[in-house]
């Protein structure tokens, strides 16, 4: 009979737990494993230890389980690439432990790792030891790495109605509801909930008090954004998410003394601090020209920074310093930069020149997509085959061509789109793309009912790993479907989608966040709610307060409707004109 106690080395004399195991002396170290399993599995108490206490006895390997708890920790601490690394270790001590392949795809989501979808296959391969309750789990998170977003969500839905205070299952559905939503036309506020209570269940959950302090921010809640990143801070304080948090605070307050300390952070951080802060600050607390600042400051010139700069001179209508900056000599012109190019030229948001649409799509034609991939600005999921780079390739071709008014091409592009294989892990990406361009065909013909039709076809179940390419984003689509679902009637679908486009999580729509704000602006004033009306355009204003020449009039018309719409409200003319956040729902 073997008794243990586990203590903790600053107070020994206070066991932590103890546990007593019984055995024959020759299986000497089978009872020993026994024991420490039992110690360990005494220590998960909680909603959220309870898949904890079961990967302590599902692993046939007490190292393995060892770094499956270290990965825990640190995943808990937000240090999600080290975390990750604990869980490949467990998994090559035990290639059988389903619970770390499971864990280390919840990892990589946040570090962009290319085994993501991997990962979760294993999980479920060795599934088989586990309960039907934790198998569904499993399967979950692989639905959702395959792109079928709408099973995952209904396994998880099902799964809570049952175990309502499942902490993986609120957790896997708030992050669909959170990244998912925004694609499909539903608001990204209904992650609201399942993280609520996520953290009514378990307040140091860092996965839910990050989204959630996104959302506080998104919708001007900013006295719960000051305890989330006082809370961050002290539970994480090595994590680029807790930075990413406290630089939303500090520019959607406009504190400049906080701005001062976050980029003093940054400056002696790696790079995706300052991506992660940057994003946070132009997506949550709306305030591109913080975004920049941070940007200028950088220390490093990382392919994904330089990534950020078109996008937000963009959304600041400095158009004629964007062009200036693609055509600078000091910016490493690859593959991946003409189809970047290609994305934001065909976006619908600037007009471009004839010559340098045909020029841009000579170089995209010409491309290797072996070059597109080895060129990227991060690590492609395993999922980016070389064919699906191809299939990128041709889709930027066509769609140039339909900007070119070169019918001929951009229909043998669709033709070659409709005839691909599907691609494995990617959803619905082969028919949304050849949906997408066919609509662009329409819409350039003239054909509005014809190309919305199409672009209703579009599913958007694709998994969240795929989306930060310009390519499967589907940032025009979403647009371009929003503004003729108002043209031809439905305006609630329309704005639902230009509110997607709003609180959407991705780094690659926000540069069309002022014809979004002009639109939603309008359609408030159609409705009379004239507080949405105020919000929506004072928040295109304070993007454009310092626009190129071209736009002025366009700005000026916009300040014009605004002083009408203050004069009708009750609120005071300066209250609302440059609102530190607003929420872009009423």
């Amino acid at each position: 009979r073997l008794t243990a106690y586990l203590t903790d080395t600053d107070q020994p004399n206070q066991p932590l737990g103890e546990a007593a195991v019984e055995g024959a002396a020759e299986n000497l170290f089978d009872v020993i494993d026994d024991l420490v399993t039992d110690l360990l599995g005494g220590l998960m108490t909680g909603p959220g230890g309870r898949l904890q206490k079961l990967a302590v006895g599902s692993s046939s390997s007490i190292d393995a389980t060892k770094e499956y708890l270290i990965g825990e920790q640190l995943l808990r601490a937000g240090q999600y690439r080290e975390a990750a690394a604990a869980y490949d270790r467990a998994v090559a001590i035990d290639s059988t432990f389903a619970l770390a392949y499971y864990r280390k795809s919840v990892a990589a989501e946040w570090i962009d790792a290319a085994d993501i979808r991997a990962v979760a296959d294993k999980a479920v391969q060795f599934a088989d030891k586990l309960s039907q309750r934790d198998q569904n789990l499993l399967k979950a998170l692989r639905f959702r790495r395959h792109g079928e977003t709408d099973k995952s969500e209904k396994i998880l839905r099902d799964h809570l109605h049952t175990y309502p205070d499942e902490i993986e299952a609120l957790s896997q559905l708030g992050e669909i509801y959170f990244h998912e939503n925004p694609r499909v036309g539903r608001s990204t506020l209904e992650a609201r909930i399942p993280f609520e209570h996520l953290v009514e269940l378990e307040d140091g959950n860092l996965i839910a008090q990050i989204h959630l302090a996104r959302l506080d921010a998104a919708e001007g809640k900013l006295d719960l954004l000051a305890q989330r990143a006082e809370l961050l801070a002290a539970r994480a304080p090595d994590s680029e998410r807790a930075v990413e948090v406290e630089a939303i605070y500090a520019f959607a307050t406009r504190d400049t003394a906080r701005q001062t300390r976050v980029r003093e952070k940054l400056s002696n951080s790696p790079w995706f601090y300052t991506f992660y802060a940057a994003h946070g600050v132009s997506r949550y607390a709306r305030n591109v020209h913080g975004a920049a600042d941070i940007l200028d400051a950088r220390s490093s010139n990382d392919p994904l920074l330089q990534f950020m700069v078109p996008e937000l001179l963009i959304a600041r209508g400095k158009l004629s310093e964007y062009r200036q900056f693609m055509q600078s000599p000091n910016l490493v012109r690859n593959p991946t930069w003409d189809v970047t190019e290609a994305f934001i030229l065909t976006s619908g948001v600037i007009n471009p020149e004839r010559r340098e649409l045909m020029d841009l799509r000579e170089r995209v034609r010409r491309a290797d997509p072996n070059d597109v991939r080895s060129s990227g600005f991060v690590r492609p999921p395993d999922d980016i085959t070389v064919r699906f780079l191809q299939f990128e390739i041709d889709f930027n071709v066509g769609l140039l061509s339909v900007w070119l008014d070169d019918e001929k091409e951009a229909r043998d592009v669709l033709d070659r789109l409709d005839a691909a294989d599907e691609f494995d892990g990617l959803g619905s990406i082969r028919n949304d793309a050849a949906r997408s361009l066919e609509a662009e065909i329409l819409y350039r013909a003239g054909d509005r009912e014809g190309a919305l039709a199409q672009l209703r076809q579009i599913q958007y179940q694709i998994p969240h790993s795929a989306t930060v390419r310009p390519f499967t984003d589907g940032t025009r689509s979403r647009f371009l479907r929003s503004e003729l679902e108002y043209e031809l009637g439905d305006v609630e679908t329309a704005r639902n989608f230009l509110l997607g486009l709003d609180q959407s999580w991705s780094p690659l729509d926000m540069f069309v966040r002022a014809p979004v704000y002009e639109r939603l602006g309008q359609i408030a004033e159609d409705r009379g709610d004239t507080e949405d009306a105020i919000r929506q355009y004072s928040l295109l204003l304070d993007q454009w307060r310092e626009c190129d020449v071209e736009l002025i009039p366009r700005r000026e018309e916009i300040r014009e409707r605004l002083q009408v719409l203050l004069g009708r409200s009750t609120r005071e003319p300066g209250e609302l004109a440059v609102p530190a956040a607003a929420s872009a729902s009423s």
